[in-house]
Parts: C-alpha cells; structure tokens; sequence
C-alpha cells in the first residue's frame, strides 16, 4: 500500500499558501502572513508569475529565500510507515495553512508515539503516517531562526 501513495506527508504549493501558522508545544505560536503580488515580466497569457512577500506575526519582513527554505523542509518530512499506532493527542509541532483561494485551512499535527522515536503525522485529524522524530524536532529548532529572517539552510 506505500508504494501506492506519495511519501510525504502533505506538500501543498508554496504559491498557493496565504499563511502559515505554527504553534510548538501548544505554546510557542509563529505567524507567517504571505502577499502575493502578479510578476508582469514572468507572467504570460498561460501562466501567471507571482512574486511573495513575507512577514512574521511581529510585522517584520522575512526574506523570500529564508521562508522557501524552511517551507522545504516542511513539505520533505517523510512518511516512514503508514501503520497505525496509539500516539498521544498532544502535538509537539502544529502546522495550519491558509490557502490564497479561501478554501478551508488544512491542519497537520505532529504527535509523540509512546516508546518511539517517531511521531504520528495527523492531517486534518486523520491518521497520515509516522515520521522521523529527529526530522520534526529538527524542523521545530529551526523556527526560531527563521522568525529573525536568518538563513535555515
């Protein structure tokens, strides 16, 4: 059944994505709001260009390359198994995405899997797979970086 499905978790188009919010250990809330503006030079009669800015919820500006590089190693977090496990409700990593087109925001929780060194990955409340702790932990150690718009490369 794996092979049958993509190996990561969710990996929605950075252009298409209006906001990011995450919240870490239920506490520590970072807010990503993103503007979209149309680049007439990349633009064609087919496709539409655009160019994104980026701001942290503190109103500063985060640098578009900073964000894409975080943003990367977001959507890569692989999915190890797809075997359901008991895991607690609690997440350690909660990822919302607000999309440009109004549609409902998906929400992606990581959840601690009791006596593993992996987490539950829960898409819009829905069992998804189990990931690397290490990876997600890693990720989460970068937001802090990524909120003083320093590189997370």
């Amino acid at each position: 059944l794996m092979d049958l499905r993509m190996s990561y978790v969710w990996l929605p188009n950075i252009m298409e994505v209006s906001g990011l919010q995450l919240t870490v250990e239920g506490d520590q809330a970072y807010d990503y709001a993103v503007t979209r503006v149309k680049n007439e030079e990349k633009s064609t009669e087919s496709n539409t260009s655009y160019d994104l800015t980026i701001q942290n919820a503190g109103g500063k500006a985060i640098d578009y390359t900073n964000y894409q590089g975080f943003y990367k190693k977001l959507i890569a977090l692989a999915v190890l198994s797809s075997d359901e496990t008991a895991y607690t409700q609690e997440p350690v990593l909660r990822v919302e995405y607000s999309y440009f087109s109004g549609g409902e925001a998906d929400v992606l929780e990581f959840c601690p899997v009791e006596g593993q060194d992996r987490y539950a990955a829960v898409l819009n409340g829905q069992f998804n797979g189990l990931v690397r702790k290490s990876d997600v932990d890693a990720l989460t150690a970068l937001i802090p970086t990524l909120d003083q718009n320093q590189s997370v490369e």
